[in-house]
């Protein structure tokens, strides 16, 4: 689902401008841009906005088997999966040269499709790999070990990533980070609950029976073992509240910290493999965790660390074995952690794994077909709109003192806007893809990303760089670089239709935007300035009154509790939650502007606050099974759904006007209670 954004009205207001001209006509949506048959009438929107809007919808509408949801972001991955199918088998049927990436997309996709070759296959391709974590005798093999698994994608709890220095972003510096568990959080492993209980046991046995598969004769015993390792593992993980502050997760370690770590083995073992070596300075996201495990590879037993290593190749490796494998995997996570009854038809999953694997090439295919150069034109000239209103709000805010609003005013400045697709593509001409050879495909494409991360340290910050593919339906705010990135694959009904009402789409993909630009100053993000340098440019007076107004969305938050037993943690999705409310904010105001002082115009009886308001609403429209929820609210930053509407809407003075919420509504605040992040 969407996890992030941009900013909020000249994107859709330059889309609409042109594309209204091209393509008039009636929206794809009902006839302003949305379906109101979602509404039950039944239910008052000052008492549940979120049921108002898409009530009937909820009670009616049916998860597909092979989802954990349904909803909005699966309308439009069924019109993006088959778009991409159709561009994937073309390039598989047809005969391109070696090399091209037509050649290398048709190629890995026929090479995950042939099932019998899979089949046949068994389980020589991870053989290796697993004689390997036999023959492990002594710490430093284990310590190499471990640096070759970062390489070739297994999860261990030694993880990390290449990031840029928060603290001097002209460099590359590689990022220690807590890994290595099997469930979403610590609080799977910690929680001493009925629910979490049931889970570990079912964890424990899902191990046995996947290394049953792979022949060991003693699986039940080396399950325990792995359950206990995590354990561990999770004991000396941050909670994600914790983990999620910047200031506390920058650590920067010179290489000679590494040094009293590890008694029976050097990190220039676990550092080599990875093409670390040469590194003189790391970032470390959580100092404390990674002490606790380094003690781990000196204390815990050979065989436990064994145990766990097979676990996790196999695990790793499952979607490319043989059929055993993949669904023992998917009946764990899929199923019993996630509820997903079935999954999804193996051509869909092939979309997926060329996304995750040469997602910029399927990309650069998918924008020729389905996004035109002048949508991103479009949208780029507009984006100073967006500035606009924030601008205005940055002006207006009264607990905010001049020197933080011209800071304010210098970040907004420097935002980088992108749009639709990167303007230089990746070259993957080293990455060899054979037609018969599924699992070397991956493990070679895996290794060729890490490998093009790794080389990028020592160099300079590639600023054309995306951390999304254009088909992606997301978006994003990357604080080191203070630029927002918003890919084709959001740009679409019913997110945003250039023939559509311009309430809804400043209510819908302009919501979207919006929280994106407000990502560069929720509580994380306030925390770089405009040239991404992680440092305090507020005064103590201005960030003492943000973070009071901050802890009031807390509270409320707190008080959600979409599954009995399990409540929202405000302060864990505190970031995204101020981004939706002022996200809205931005959006509403921008609306206005668009609307250049011209009263706006009575649709289907609805006026245009109202129609802004419900498409925001529609924008959520989410049904989840409990297990996925539940995944959800314990290990997302993100509030669920119905969180995300009525949490903003309920402290929008605007909105109350729109729908006429009294005192006595479930819903209604006293205005001296509505957060205010503006």
């Amino acid at each position: 689902m969407r996890s992030l954004t941009l900013t909020a009205a000249a994107l859709v207001a330059s889309l609409a401008a042109t594309a209204l001209a091209a393509d008039a006509g009636k929206p794809d949506y009902g006839t302003w841009g949305q379906d109101m048959a979602s509404i039950d009438a039944t239910v008052k929107p000052g008492d549940d906005f979120f049921r108002y809007v898409v009530g009937t919808w909820l009670k009616t509408e049916q998860i597909p088997p092979d989802r954990t949801f349904t909803g909005i972001d699966l309308t439009i991955d069924n019109l993006l999966k088959p778009r991409l199918r159709a561009i994937v088998e073309a390039a598989a049927q047809s005969k391109a040269a070696p090399g091209s990436v037509a050649q290398k997309i048709g190629d890995f996709y026929g090479s995950f499709m042939d099932e019998a070759a899979i089949e046949a296959k068994g389980l020589s391709p991870v053989k290796s790999e697993l004689d390997a974590i036999e023959a492990m005798n002594t710490r430093a093999e284990l310590a190499t070990r471990l640096g070759m698994a970062m390489r070739n994608g297994i999860e261990t709890p030694v993880g990390g990533y290449v990031d840029i220095d928060a603290k001097n972003p002209n460099r590359y510096l590689f990022r220690f980070s807590q890994s290595g568990l099997s469930f979403a959080d610590r609080d799977y492993y910690l929680k001493d609950t009925a629910e979490f209980k049931k889970l570990r046991e079912q964890f424990r046995a899902h191990v046995e029976r996947m290394l049953k598969l792979a022949g060991a004769t003693n699986a039940g015993e080396q399950a325990g073992w792995v359950l206990a390792f995590e354990t561990d593992v999770a004991k000396a993980h941050w909670p994600l509240e914790k983990a999620r502050d910047d200031e506390l997760g920058y650590n920067l370690w010179p290489k000679s910290k590494f040094d009293g770590l590890g008694t029976g083995y050097s990190w220039n073992l676990v550092l080599a493999p990875a093409g670390l070596g040469k590194q003189t300075a790391f970032l470390i996201g959580q100092p404390d965790t990674l002490v606790a495990i380094a003690k781990l590879i000196d204390a815990a037993p050979l065989p436990q660390w064994k145990a766990y290593l097979r676990y996790h190749a196999l695990a790793a490796y499952s979607p490319y074995l043989p059929k055993a494998f993949d669904a023992e995997r998917f009946a764990f996570y899929g199923t019993i952690v996630r509820g997903q009854p079935q999954q999804q038809e193996r051509w869909r999953r092939g979309m997926d794994l060329l996304s995750n694997t040469m997602g910029e090439p399927l990309g650069q295919l998918y924008v020729a077909r389905h996004f035109p150069a002048a949508a991103k034109a479009d949208v780029v000239t507009m984006v100073g709109h967006f500035r606009t209103a924030l601008g205005n709000l940055i002006d207006k805010a009264a607990w905010m003192s001049a020197s933080t609003k011209k800071e304010a005013h210098a970040k907004l400045a420097a935002f980088e806007a992108k749009i639709g697709y990167p303007d230089t593509w990746k070259d993957y001409s080293k990455l060899a893809i054979d037609r018969g050879d599924l699992f070397g495909n991956t493990l070679r494409a895996q290794q060729w990303a890490w490998d093009y991360d790794t080389n990028k340290l020592g160099g300079p910050i590639n600023t054309h760089e995306w951390l999304m593919v254009p088909q992606e339906n997301n978006a994003y705010y990357w604080p080191q670089r203070n630029e927002i990135v918003f890919p084709a694959g959001i740009l679409q009904a019913p997110y945003y239709d250039p023939r559509a009402d311009m309430a809804s789409n400043y209510g819908e993909i302009g919501a979207t935007i919006g929280h994106e630009m407000s990502h560069g100053f929720d509580d994380q993000g306030r925390k770089s300035d405009a040239k991404g340098v992680l440092r305090d440019w507020w005064t103590k007076e201005d960030a003492a009154r943000y973070t009071a107004e901050a802890q009031k969305l807390v509270a409320q938050y707190n008080t959600y509790q979409p599954i009995k037993g399990f409540a929202i943690n405000g302060q864990q999705t505190l970031g995204e939650n101020i981004a939706d409310l002022a996200g809205l904010i931005i959006a509403y105001d921008a609306y206005k502007l668009a609307l250049g002082g011209k009263p706006a115009p009575v649709i289907d009886g609805l006026s245009g606050d109202q129609r802004f308001f419900l498409a925001y609403a529609q924008s959520w429209r989410t049904k989840y099974r409990e297990e996925r929820l539940r995944d959800q609210i314990v290990s997302n930053v993100h509030s669920p759904a119905e969180a995300r509407v009525n949490g903003a809407v309920r402290n929008i003075d605007a909105w109350y006007a729109a729908f006429g919420v009294k005192p006595g509504d479930k819903m209604y605040l006293k205005p001296e209670e509505r957060v205010r992040p503006w």
